[in-house]
């Protein structure tokens, strides 16, 4: 499913929050924004990200974009607004609930505390997982503290960016 996804679709509130992605999409190779501004100056000209204004606009070019590959658009405001014009095909999920800081680090057995997180993604669960278990093991061992993998990873301790791609600092 994630393969054959060319372009997403997005609400400016979901790009701010996770500040687009770094420019990186977690898939496809185009981004359309829906927003009544503009894309922020200077932010990551080098990428195909583009900001229109309204929900038709956007699958427009979205469609455009893509050819006969997939978009995909994503929930929330801006999903439902498309959902309820009429202007999907088809409804698919591959997501899974996860705590946005582990509990085993730290992170709170609370609804405030959990996302839902891409699955079969390449920067997904997966990957997520595998630096959370690592650090699991460095907390347990004692070679770090309770506190220290929020400073020593920004990616569990500000998940919003999705980039489980950098080594730890």
């Amino acid at each position: 499913m994630w393969e054959a996804i060319d372009t997403i679709v997005m609400g400016r509130n979901l790009f701010d929050l996770v500040n687009g992605w770094e420019g990186q999409p977690p898939a496809g190779d185009h981004v359309v924004v829906v927003s009544h501004g503009p894309k922020p100056e200077g932010w990551h000209p080098e990428v195909s990200y583009h900001f229109v204004d309204g929900v038709t606009a956007a699958i427009d070019k979205a469609q455009e974009l893509a050819g006969e590959r997939t978009l995909s658009v994503n929930a929330a405001e801006v999903g439902s607004q498309i959902l309820a014009a009429g202007l999907v095909d088809e409804v698919a999920m591959d997501v899974v609930p996860d705590h946005l800081i582990p509990l085993e680090l730290g992170g709170a057995s609370t609804v405030a505390n959990l996302w839902l997180e891409p699955w079969a993604d390449h920067r997904g669960a997966h990957r997520k997982d595998d630096l959370e278990n690592a650090l699991n093991r460095q907390v347990c061992s004692g070679s770090m503290t309770l506190s220290a993998p929020s400073t020593r990873s920004p990616r569990i301790g500000r998940r919003r960016t999705g980039d489980m791609s950098a080594p730890l600092s």
